[in-house]
Order: C-alpha cells, then sequence, then structure tokens
C-alpha cells in the first residue's frame, strides 16, 4: 500500500510539482513545522527542485519506505553497527524504526528528543556528534 502512494505521489511530482509540493508540507509526517516554517519550505523547494523533478519522482518510488529500509534491514550486509537517526517528533519513522531495532544486534536507533522529521537541519549538531561516536568512539 505505501509502494502504491509513493508512485502515486511520483506521478504528482511529474505533473505538477507545485501541487505536490503543497500537499507534501501538509502531511502529519511535518507537524512540528510551524505554518510560517511550512511556508518558507514550500518556497525553497519549488525554487530548488523544480528542475530535478524526474529524479524527485525516482527517489521517492525507490525510498519508499514500503520496500526499501524496513523489509530489508535484517538482509543488510554484516557490519559492525549501522546508526538510524531521527527525531522524536517524526512519529511514523521513530516508531516504525523501533519496532525492527530488537531483532537486528547490529542495528542503532538514536532518537533526538524535541525534533521532527528535518532532524539534519533542525540539529545539526545532533548527528555530528552521534556520527563521531560511532566513527570514533
Amino acid at each position: 500500500m505505501r509502494r502504491q502512494q509513493d508512485e502515486h505521489r511520483a506521478q504528482i511530482i511529474l505533473n505538477d510539482f507545485s501541487s505536490f509540493i503543497s500537499q507534501w508540507y501538509e502531511l502529519p509526517l511535518w507537524g512540528e513545522l510551524t505554518s510560517t516554517e511550512k511556508k518558507q519550505w514550500k518556497k525553497k523547494r519549488l525554487q530548488e527542485n523544480e528542475k530535478h523533478t524526474k529524479i524527485l519522482a525516482q527517489q521517492i518510488v525507490f525510498l519508499s519506505p514500503g520496500d526499501f529500509l524496513l523489509p530489508t534491514l535484517e538482509n543488510w550486509p554484516p557490519l559492525p553497527e549501522y546508526l538510524y537517526l531521527c527525531g522524536e517528533q517524526d512519529q511514523k519513522y521513530s516508531t516504525m524504526i523501533k519496532s525492527f531495532q530488537a531483532p537486528v544486534s547490529h542495528f542503532k536507533v538514536e532518537i533526538c528528543s524535541g525534533r521532527g522529521h528535518n532532524l539534519h537541519l533542525q540539529n545539526p549538531e545532533f548527528i555530528i556528534k552521534k556520527l563521531q561516536q560511532l566513527l570514533m568512539p
């Protein structure tokens, strides 16, 4: 079902990118953003990405959580450790990834409190710190 939703979203990206951006930032995924922040993000995304709609459409299908990360997690190549970072307010992804943490011993989850789906922009220091801890223990 999620894969079908993402394929539909990819078609909207290709046919009406402005409409896609308007709908995208109204999803619960972006609940932590204020209305002013949503307007700023919409404007920024339209300016930056309108020329790259074909690539964005491909990404949204390829990276669909329905097919990409979670169903194949147990089959990822063995590495000492995988690190998954997400914001606490990104309820969908933080809840989804927690359910997969236990059965995969080399998969570490770090959740940043008070942050959402834009963790890399909301708290880059958190990401830097966690990567340093992983790479330079």
